[in-house]
C-alpha cells in the first residue's frame, strides 16, 4: 500500500515539475523584448553628449598642453551645436586614430567630436553626420627631389611615404600607391612629424592638407617643400562619427549642423580659423539666388 502511494506521488511531483517548466517556457517566448534605448533617447535623457576627439592642428582642434583647455573650429561647432539642442558637451577622452572607432563600440563616448574623414574601412564600423567643410590633401615631397614629379612617380619600391596609423594618408597609400614603402609614426604623433620626417630624408613624400604643410613651412623656413604635380590627391569632408544604426541621433546631428551651415556661423569660423585661405571649403548650397 505504501509503496503504491508512493509512485502516485511520484507521478505528481513529475506533472507539476514539467507543468511549472512548461509554463516558464512559453511565458519567456511570449514576453515582450524589452525595447534597448537609443543613442538619441540616451543622450536626451543624460542631458549631455560625450565627446572623444583628437587634438590636430590649431585649426581644426587642438589642446593645450598647460591648461588642458581645448580650441579650434571644430571645439566650436560641436560647442555650438550642444547649444542648440540644449545638452551639455562633455569632452571625455582624448583617442587615437585607429582606436576611436573601438571607444564608440565600448561605449566610452557618444561621438567623435574632432573632424573624421570617411572612408570605406570607417564605415564598415561606424556613420557619420552631414559634412560640416571639405579639405584637399596634397602630396609633399622635398623641393629637390627630382623623383617625384608627377603622382605616379610615388608609386614606387624606392619611395618611402610616411603616414600616422589609422589615419587617412594610410589608407589612400595602400589603395593608391602600394607599391611604396611605408614609413608609420604612431597614432598620437602631430602631424608636423610627418613633414619633419621628409625635410629629414627619413621619407620622400606625406599626404597631407595645406594648413599643416603651410604652418609647417612658416615656422621652418629653410625647410623647401614642393606638391607633386600640384594636383589636388583627395577631397574629404568633414565629419562627426559615431556609432552605425543610430539614425535618430543622426537626424538630430544632421539638423543642427546644417542650422550652423546656413546661419553662416560656419562661414565666421572659416574666416576665422582658414589664415592661409585654401585649407578649408564650405558646403556648397542646394539653392542660388538670381
Amino acid at each position: 500500500m505504501n509503496q503504491k502511494i508512493y509512485k502516485i506521488v511520484g507521478v505528481l511531483a513529475v506533472i507539476i515539475l514539467v507543468s511549472f517548466a512548461s509554463a516558464k517556457f512559453f511565458a519567456n517566448k511570449n514576453a515582450t523584448p524589452q525595447k534597448q534605448e537609443t543613442l538619441k533617447e540616451r543622450v536626451i535623457n543624460a542631458g549631455k553628449i560625450r565627446v572623444g576627439y583628437l587634438a590636430t592642428t590649431s585649426q581644426q582642434l587642438a589642446k593645450d598642453p598647460n591648461t588642458g583647455q581645448l580650441s579650434g573650429m571644430f571645439y566650436d561647432v560641436v560647442e555650438e551645436a550642444g547649444k542648440k539642442l540644449n545638452l551639455k558637451i562633455e569632452w571625455t577622452e582624448e583617442v587615437g586614430w585607429g582606436t576611436m572607432i573601438e571607444g564608440l563600440n565600448q561605449g566610452r563616448y557618444d561621438m567623435v567630436g574632432s573632424p573624421v574623414w570617411a572612408n570605406g574601412a570607417r564605415a564598415l564600423k561606424a556613420d557619420f553626420s552631414t559634412p560640416v567643410t571639405y579639405n584637399v590633401m596634397y602630396a609633399y615631397a622635398r623641393a629637390d627631389d627630382n623623383r617625384l614629379n608627377k603622382l605616379e612617380d610615388i608609386n614606387s619600391q624606392d619611395i618611402k611615404v610616411t603616414v600616422v596609423d589609422g589615419t587617412t594618408a594610410q589608407y589612400l597609400t595602400k589603395q593608391r600607391f602600394s607599391d611604396a614603402q611605408v614609413v608609420a609614426l604612431p597614432q598620437l604623433s602631430a602631424q608636423s612629424d610627418l613633414l619633419l620626417n621628409v625635410s629629414t630624408k627619413k621619407a620622400d613624400v606625406l599626404f597631407i592638407d595645406p594648413f599643416v604643410a603651410n604652418t609647417f613651412m612658416k615656422n621652418n623656413p629653410d625647410a623647401k617643400f614642393k606638391i607633386v604635380e600640384n594636383k589636388i590627391v583627395r577631397v574629404d569632408g568633414n565629419s562627426i562619427m559615431f556609432n552605425s544604426n543610430e539614425t535618430g541621433f543622426k537626424n538630430m546631428l544632421d539638423t543642427v549642423l546644417k542650422e550652423e551651415i546656413n546661419s553662416g556661423f560656419i562661414d565666421e569660423l572659416l574666416k576665422k580659423y582658414d589664415t592661409f585661405g585654401n585649407s578649408f571649403y564650405p558646403v556648397a548650397t542646394p539653392y542660388s539666388i538670381q
